[in-house]
C-alpha cells in the first residue's frame, strides 16, 4: 500500500508526486516537493542540512541560497511565513524539522520496492536529465570555481585513446527482465562495463555513461519507441555505431548478448557466466573478435567481487542514488571496502554528499598508498584532494593536487579523467588569477573531453572559458566562448546548461553594446527558465533579461518583471533594487530614482551603487557630497586588485558626476578625463560610452567643440545602437550647428528611445 499524508486541509502523495489543498492541486517545482516530501516522511525528527541536500540533490555542490528557495517555495505551498513556522520549521545551526500534525492515509497498492541495499532504484528517465543539465549553473551564478568539482564525477577506469569523431560509440542500457531483482543494477552497470572495456580493449570513443543516461531513455517503451530513441541519440551525438546489450538470467547465471550497429552492418556476440558481469566479458571479448578489434585470443580476466561492487556503486551514482551507492558500500565485506577501486568511490560518495572532513581522510588515506595503487586511482585519488581544497577556498593545495593526479596519469592518460584533471587546475589559477595558464589548462580540457567522447563535458568547459574571459573584460572572446557551449548543450538538451550560457553571453553582449543579440539572448534563456528547477539561476536570467529590456528602452516589460518578483527572496538582494533605479532613470523619473539610489547605497555600497546615486542626485538637481560614514567614491571597495581594477572606472565617473554637482567647471573637466581615461583602459563598449555621454556636454557647454569631436567620432560606432552614444552625438551636431547630421541623430535617438522619455530620460 502507499502513503499519503494529511496535515490541515493539505494532502501530499509521495508516490503521485502531488501536493493538494482541499479540492485543489498545488503546483510545485520538482526539488521543493522533493524536500517537503522528505521532511513529512522524516517529520519524527529533525533533519540536517547535509541530509536534505543528498536525499533530493544526491550530491554536495547545492549553496545555502539554492537550498533557501527551494524551501521557501515549499514553506509557501503549505501557508508558512516567514514569522509563523507552522509546517516547516528551521532548527538553527542544523537544519529544518516537519512540525504540522500529520495523519497518514494507507491506499492505492503498488509493486514490491527493492531493497536499495542489494540493488538501485531506476531514476526516472525525467529526473535522469535534470541531474545531467546540472553543470554549468554554479559557474554562471557566481561561482567559476564549483567547475572544479566535475573531477569527482568521472567513473571510467580505463585509457581513453585518440579517435576520430566518426568512431563514436554509444552503448544503451541493459535491455532486462524489470521483475529481476538485479534488474536495476545491471541496466546501467553492465552498460558502463561494457563501454568502458569497448574503450580499453577495443580503442574506441565511447560516449560516456552519464550522457547516455541523461537522454532518459524509457526501459518499457515498445520497439517502435525504442527505436525512435536510439534514432535521437544518433543524431544528437553524431555517433555512428551502436551498441544494444541484452541480459536474461539462467539456470547456470547469466548470459548477455550484444548486438553491435554500424551504418548497414551488424554484429552478434553472446556470452555466458555465473555472474552479469563474467557474461559481459566474454561477450564483449567475442564482439571485440567479430569486429577486428582485439588484438588476442585469450580470454578477459573474470571480473573480481570488487570490481563487480564498483560497478553496482558506480550503477547507482549514474542513477543518480547516492543512498543505494552507499548502502551498496555498506553491506560489503571489509576486505571489498579496502579494495582501491571501492575506497576511493567511497570518498567520493562522502565528498558528494557534503562530509567533506570524511572525504578528505578518506582520499588522503589513499594518497599515502599511492604506489600501491593503479594509476587512475591514483589520479582520482589526488583530484579528491584538489577537490576538497577548491570548496575550502585553498587554491594553492588545489593546484598542486591537480598537478600531482595529472602526473600520475602521465601522457597516456584516461582522457575524461585527465579533462576533469586539467578544468580543476584551470580554476585554481584562475582562482590565484593566474589567467593565461588557466585558459592553457582550459583548452587541454577541452580537448581531452572531446577525445573522451564527452561533447556536452567539453561545452562546459567553454562556458568557464568564457566567464574567465569575461572577468577579464575580454567580451568578445566570451560571447565565442558562450557560443560554442550554447551550440551545444541546444543539441543535447542540456536545458540548465544552456540557459545558464545564454545568461552570460547575454551580459558580455550588453557590455559589447551587442543589443539586438543579448536582446534575443536573453528572451531565450528567459523562455527555458520557466522550466527550470533552480530559482538561483532563474532571477539571473530574469536580471539579465531585465537589463536587455532597459537597454533597448522596452520600459513596461522590464517594470513587469521587476514587479512580477515582488515576494522572490534573491541570491543577491541588490541587484534588483540597482534595476528599479535604473528604470527611473530611464523614465526620466529622477526624484523616484534618488530615494531609490540612496536607499541602495545605504544599504549595499557597492561602485555602481555609487554611480547610481551621483547620477539620480544630479538628475535630481541636488549636492552629491557623500556623508562621512561612507566611503570615498576612488576607495577600494576590495581588498581583491582584480576587483579594484573592474570597479574603478565606475568610481571614476561616480567621482567626476559628484564633482560637476559642485560646480566647479576646471574640477569637473579633469575629474570626467580622469573617468574616461579609465573607461578606455578598460575597454568595454558600455562604460567608455557611459564616460563620454556625460564628459561631452561639459566639453560642449565649455566650446571645446574639437575635443567633444574626438571623445564622439570614438562612440559614434555605436550610435547606430545605443541610445545614449546617439544622443551624446547629436548633442555635438547641435553645438556644430550641422542641421543635416543633427536630423539624422535625432532620427536615431527617437529610434532607439524606445518607451523612453527623450528630454528626460537618463539611462
Amino acid at each position: 500500500m502507499s502513503t499519503s499524508f494529511r496535515f490541515g486541509d493539505f494532502r501530499l502523495d509521495p508516490a503521485a508526486r502531488e501536493l493538494w489543498r482541499g479540492a485543489e492541486r498545488i503546483n510545485l517545482p520538482p526539488k521543493s516537493f522533493e524536500c517537503l516530501a522528505y521532511l513529512v516522511e522524516h517529520r519524527e525528527r529533525a533533519v540536517g542540512r547535509d541530509e536534505l541536500i543528498s536525499a533530493v540533490w544526491g550530491r554536495a555542490d547545492v549553496n545555502d541560497a539554492l537550498l533557501a528557495q527551494t524551501l521557501l517555495r515549499a514553506r509557501r505551498a503549505v501557508g508558512d511565513t516567514g514569522s509563523g513556522q507552522t509546517a516547516i520549521r528551521t532548527v538553527p545551526r542544523f537544519g529544518y524539522r516537519f512540525v504540522a500534525v500529520v495523519d497518514r492515509d494507507e491506499a492505492q497498492p503498488v509493486a514490491t520496492p527493492i531493497a536499495a541495499s542489494a540493488t538501485v532504484e531506476q531514476a526516472p528517465a525525467a529526473a535522469a536529465r535534470r541531474r545531467a543539465n546540472r553543470g554549468a549553473i554554479g559557474a554562471v551564478v557566481g561561482a567559476i570555481v564549483v567547475a572544479a568539482l566535475v573531477a569527482l564525477m568521472a567513473w571510467n577506469r580505463v585509457p581513453a585513446p585518440t579517435a576520430n569523431a566518426a568512431d563514436l560509440a554509444v552503448v544503451l542500457p541493459v535491455e532486462i527482465d524489470e521483475s529481476s531483482s538485479d534488474a536495476a543494477w545491471i541496466r546501467l552497470g553492465v552498460m558502463d562495463y561494457v563501454a568502458s572495456r569497448l574503450r580499453a580493449d577495443g580503442k574506441l570513443t565511447v560516449l560516456p555513461s552519464e550522457r547516455v543516461v541523461a537522454f532518459g531513455l524509457d526501459p518499457h517503451a515498445d520497439a517502435t519507441q525504442q527505436s525512435a530513441q536510439r534514432d535521437k541519440i544518433l543524431r544528437t551525438t553524431g555517433a555512428t555505431i551502436v551498441v544494444r546489450p541484452r541480459a536474461q538470467a539462467t539456470t547456470q547465471g547469466w548470459r548477455l548478448d550484444l548486438a553491435w550497429y554500424a551504418g548497414s552492418r551488424r554484429e552478434d556476440a553472446s556470452g555466458e557466466g555465473a555472474t552479469a558481469l563474467a557474461a559481459a566479458t566474454r561477450a564483449t571479448d567475442a564482439l571485440l573478435a567479430r569486429i577486428g578489434r582485439r588484438e588476442t585470443t585469450a580470454p578477459a580476466a573474470a571480473p573480481t567481487l570488487a570490481a563487480e561492487l564498483a560497478q553496482r556503486i558506480d550503477a547507482a551514482m549514474l542513477a543518480g542514488d547516492l543512498a543505494a551507492a552507499r548502502a551498496a558500500l555498506d553491506a560489503a565485506p571489509a576486505a571489498l571496502r579496502a579494495d582501491p577501486d571501492v575506497a576511493v568511490r567511497l570518498a567520493q560518495i562522502d565528498f558528494r554528499a557534503g562530509r567533506i572532513d570524511d572525504a578528505e581522510r578518506a582520499f588522503a588515506a589513499l594518497r599515502d598508498r599511492l604506489v600501491d595503487l593503479p594509476t587512475t586511482v591514483q589520479a582520482q585519488a589526488l583530484m579528491g584532494l584538489g577537490a576538497v581544497a577548491v570548496r575550502r577556498n585553498d587554491f594553492p593545495a588545489a593546484e598542486r593536487r591537480y598537478a600531482e593526479a595529472l602526473a600520475a596519469l602521465g601522457p597516456s592518460a584516461d582522457a575524461e579523467l585527465a579533462g576533469n584533471g586539467y578544468t580543476g587546475r584551470g580554476v585554481a589559477r584562475a582562482a590565484l588569477g593566474r589567467y593565461d595558464e588557466a585558459l592553457a589548462d582550459f583548452g587541454r580540457a577541452r580537448v581531452a573531453l572531446e577525445r573522451a567522447g564527452d561533447l556536452p563535458g567539453a561545452a562546459s568547459v567553454d562556458t568557464n572559458r568564457g566567464l574567465l574571459e569575461s572577468s577579464r573584460r575580454r567580451w568578445s572572446e566570451a560571447v565565442q566562448a558562450f557560443s560554442r557551449a550554447i551550440a551545444v548543450f541546444e543539441r543535447y538538451d542540456v536545458r540548465d546548461n544552456l540557459a545558464a550560457s545564454l545568461h552570460a553571453k547575454t551580459l558580455a553582449e550588453l557590455a559589447l553594446l551587442d543589443l539586438d543579440a543579448a536582446l534575443a539572448d536573453s528572451a531565450r534563456a528567459w523562455r527555458i527558465a520557466a522550466d527550470l528547477e533552480n530559482p538561483v539561476l532563474v532571477d539571473a536570467i530574469r536580471h539579465s533579461r531585465i537589463r536587455a529590456l532597459l537597454a533597448t528602452g522596452q520600459l513596461v516589460a522590464a517594470a513587469s518583471l521587476l514587479d512580477g518578483e515582488a515576494n522572490v527572496e534573491h541570491a543577491q538582494p541588490s541587484e534588483p533594487r540597482e534595476l528599479r533605479v535604473r528604470l527611473s532613470l530611464a523614465r526620466g523619473d529622477a526624484a523616484t530614482a534618488l530615494t531609490q539610489a540612496q536607499s541602495l547605497a545605504r544599504d549595499h555600497p557597492g561602485a555602481d551603487a555609487q554611480l547610481l546615486l551621483a547620477i539620480a542626485a544630479m538628475a535630481a538637481g541636488e549636492t552629491t557630497d557623500k556623508p562621512a560614514d561612507e566611503p570615498a567614491p576612488d576607495d577600494p571597495m576590495s581588498d581583491d586588485p582584480a576587483t579594484e581594477a573592474r570597479n574603478a572606472p565606475t568610481l571614476a565617473l561616480a567621482r567626476a558626476v559628484r564633482t560637476q554637482g559642485r560646480g566647479n567647471a576646471e574640477a569637473t573637466l579633469a575629474a570626467y578625463a580622469q573617468a574616461l581615461a579609465a573607461a578606455d583602459r578598460d575597454g568595454t563598449p558600455d562604460v567608455v560610452v557611459d564616460a563620454s555621454r556625460f564628459y561631452l556636454p561639459q566639453l560642449i557647454a565649455r566650446r571645446e567643440l574639437d575635443r567633444a569631436s574626438a571623445i564622439a567620432g570614438a562612440i559614434a560606432p555605436y550610435a547606430e545602437r545605443d541610445f545614449r552614444a546617439a544622443r551624446a552625438l547629436a548633442q555635438l551636431y547641435r553645438a556644430l550647428d550641422d542641421q543635416a547630421l543633427l536630423a539624422q541623430a535625432n532620427a536615431r535617438v527617437k529610434a532607439l528611445a524606445g518607451e523612453r522619455d527623450v528630454d528626460k530620460a537618463v539611462y
